[in-house]
């Protein structure tokens, strides 16, 4: 689903410029993929069937913002989870608010390191004492 809970629709590549917010491949020209155009959600037919590693963490920012898939413009970029340097044209995710980059590896498999934990509405979690 994307981040406002609008659904995924089914879509047609209108050009050869659009790539996948998950796995940051390229969506040719004419092939089918699942986005939303309210939240500016891009997701090739494959990521769209292969379920996400676990429903209750996602990539995220300190913000919440989301972290939107980029090409590196230069070789000057390193992931901000592993440290591995990036080649300039290697897909990553990333904010720009936040100064966030990681790398295709990192962002496909989370750890605890690279997630946050957080509710199905996405309000956040809070610290609270269990009553007596």
């Amino acid at each position: 689903n994307c981040p406002g809970k609008h659904g995924l629709h089914s879509y047609q590549a209108p050009n050869d410029s659009l790539s996948c917010d998950r796995c940051v491949k390229k969506i040719a020209k004419g092939d089918g993929f699942h986005g939303c155009k309210k939240c500016s959600v891009t997701m090739c037919r494959d990521c769209f069937k292969a379920p996400m590693a676990t429903a209750s963490v996602e990539a995220n920012c300190p913000g919440k913002h989301g972290l939107r898939s980029y090409q590196a413009p230069n070789d000057s970029l390193s992931c901000d989870q592993c440290k591995k340097k990036m080649a300039k044209g290697d897909g990553f995710h990333g904010c720009k608010t936040c100064s966030v980059t990681m790398c295709r590896d990192c962002y496909k498999n989370p750890t605890s390191a690279s997630v946050e934990a957080n509710c199905p509405g996405k309000h956040g979690l809070r610290s609270y004492q269990a009553p007596n």
